[in-house]
């Protein structure tokens, strides 16, 4: 299973083994406890790196800060590592260009998300179009070195038709 957050007070976690399934992050410790259970399943563990801006209120910031370490603990506490990447690094696999404005940024986000998973949401999308094109991704690059499995490849290709529906 591989697993991409979102941080932040309204962010999400998505999940791909042979479907994608996501949700919003924890608000308290027994969802935190269950998914660090789930955690322990997972290979690889992407986690959007994002940074304080002065454009965000300075509270805002805090908040992300928070939400970036909980998520950090919770891999911790699972046994596992994280990959960290830049809303800039997957935004680009995802082979559109998306407006820069944030508000429509994130309203493209959700369409797009919704055509790979149908129950995503505006806490969701981020996390979901993340899990799709680095899981994508991930497989192809294993597929370059000879190392992908048979599953992996059928995952690919699945992963790789959904992304291509939303263009």
């Amino acid at each position: 299973m591989i697993s991409a957050f979102d941080p932040g007070a309204s962010g999400g976690v998505a999940f791909f083994s042979d479907k994608i399934e996501a949700q919003n992050l924890p608000k308290n410790g027994n969802e935190w406890k269950l998914l660090i259970d789930k955690l322990r399943d997972c290979e690889t563990i992407y986690v959007e790196n994002l940074w304080s801006t002065p454009q965000r209120r300075h509270l805002a910031n805090w908040v992300l800060s928070g939400s970036f370490h909980q998520i950090m603990m919770a891999i911790e506490l699972a046994g596992k590592k994280a990959t960290l990447v830049t809303p800039e690094n997957w935004q680009k696999r995802l082979g559109e260009k998306l407006p820069k404005e944030y508000n429509e940024k994130k309203r493209r986000l959700v369409q797009i998300a919704k055509t790979i998973y149908p129950k995503a949401t505006l806490k969701t999308a981020d996390a979901v179009c993340m899990v799709a094109v680095l899981t994508r991704d991930e497989f192809r690059d294993k597929r370059k070195v000879g190392k992908e499995t048979e599953e992996q490849f059928k995952a690919e290709m699945y992963l790789g038709e959904l992304l291509n529906k939303q263009k």
